[in-house]
């Protein structure tokens, strides 16, 4: 029944790693393309028209409003089964709290899976209270383009596009937080990290946007070849090989994305994304050891890391050492007490040491996932 279950999560897994690689390609260098974060929208670009209905407050959303009242408007796009996702909705919440400023209106917009996790719970249960627009059949991500969440838009009081922004870190925080400040007018009390990231050749450049581009058309062969160009005129510039490996995902030539990451893990070694996927492919040829000691290698230099989490209780599950999943998992549920994915792991963990009441009493509480 366990190995069942476990097999289930990673089946789950599985389906959201291209959206995973797709986010690292706009994360690595996310400040030196900011535009990345969407295909359709660019600074500079008047937001599109957004109506529809807060799911707590079921009052009316819509960007004409916001217009009429001169907001500053930020936005973000997230879903549930992304660990960067829940930690900025949770951040832009407690910022909402802190700033208490009415000329800025938040808003997210969740483009998760409804069958598996259930929005209102999680939201009145995690006291968030800034609007939450459900984007139905992904219809507003597909409009704007949406490459991966978590994404955010900032716009100024005649809905302007400002600042756009792909991942979340600290020092993804740091930058909101100062972009704000500068729309509002005011000087940021936040020291922001100096941008020292690698600065590629001009032509290498020119091929690896016309790849990205040609990536978005889905022209994967054409993109291929651009990025070949790319990676000769600069074998140090780390995002042909990124994009290169979502391709090659896409492409289901799952050896090679990885051996493209393992490329741009040696070129920059303190970049946690192309390790976590290492990790991943590690689980799934069942080097466990391997794959659990490179793990809380970067849980020491990134104890937030969800994502990281997540994978550890994986492994910890299949290896059947259910003391350390508890450890990870306690930590995750600390911080996210009803986070879907994490209770379905517990319910795994339950199961593995034979205590069924529990893991049928955590499988009803994370919603409509169904016991066998």
């Amino acid at each position: 029944m366990c190995k069942l279950n476990i097999s289930k999560e990673k089946n789950i897994a599985k389906s959201t790693i291209l959206m995973i690689l797709c986010s690292i390609v706009v994360a690595v260098f996310s400040f030196q393309r900011v535009d990345a974060s969407f295909q359709n929208l660019l600074i500079g670009d008047q937001l599109p028209q957004l109506q529809g209905k807060d799911v707590i407050s079921l009052e009316k959303i819509s960007t004409d409003k916001f217009i009429q009242d001169e907001k500053i408007i930020l936005i973000c796009f997230w879903a549930e089964w992304s660990g960067r996702s829940i930690e900025e909705l949770q951040f832009l919440q407690d910022l909402s709290d802190d700033l208490q400023d009415s000329t800025v209106q938040y808003l997210s917009i969740y483009t998760g899976r409804l069958n598996s996790f259930n929005l209102n719970t999680y939201l009145k249960s995690n006291n968030i209270s800034i609007p939450v627009l459900r984007d139905e059949r992904n219809k507003i991500a597909d409009a704007f383009g949406l490459i991966a969440v978590p994404s955010t838009i900032i716009t100024d009081k005649i809905v302007v596009i400002r600042f756009l922004f792909s991942s979340f870190s600290l020092t993804a925080q740091d930058h909101l937080i100062d972009s704000l400040d500068s729309l509002l007018g005011r000087s940021s009390e936040i020291v922001i990290v100096s941008d020292d990231r690698y600065k590629p050749v001009k032509k290498a450049l020119r091929f690896y946007n016309a790849a990205f581009k040609l990536f978005g058309q889905r022209s994967y062969e054409q993109a291929l070849d651009n990025l070949k160009q790319a990676q000769v005129n600069d074998s140090l510039y780390l995002q042909p090989y990124l994009l290169e490996s979502v391709i090659r995902y896409e492409l289901a030539q799952y050896e090679k994305a990885v051996e493209l990451t393992y490329i741009v893990s040696d070129i920059d070694s303190t970049l946690l994304f192309p390790q976590l996927l290492i990790s991943r492919n590690l689980i799934r040829k069942k080097e466990y050891n391997e794959a659990a000691e490179l793990l809380n290698k970067v849980i020491k230099r990134d104890s937030t890391n969800l994502e990281t989490r997540f994978l550890l209780v994986d492994c910890y599950l299949d290896m059947h050492q259910s003391e350390n999943a508890q450890i990870h998992l306690d930590y995750i549920l600390l911080h996210y007490s009803n986070h879907p994915k994490a209770l379905f792991q517990q319910a795994l963990l339950y199961t593995l040491v034979g205590n069924k009441k529990s893991a049928v009493q955590t499988f009803m509480t994370s919603g409509d996932i169904i016991f066998p």
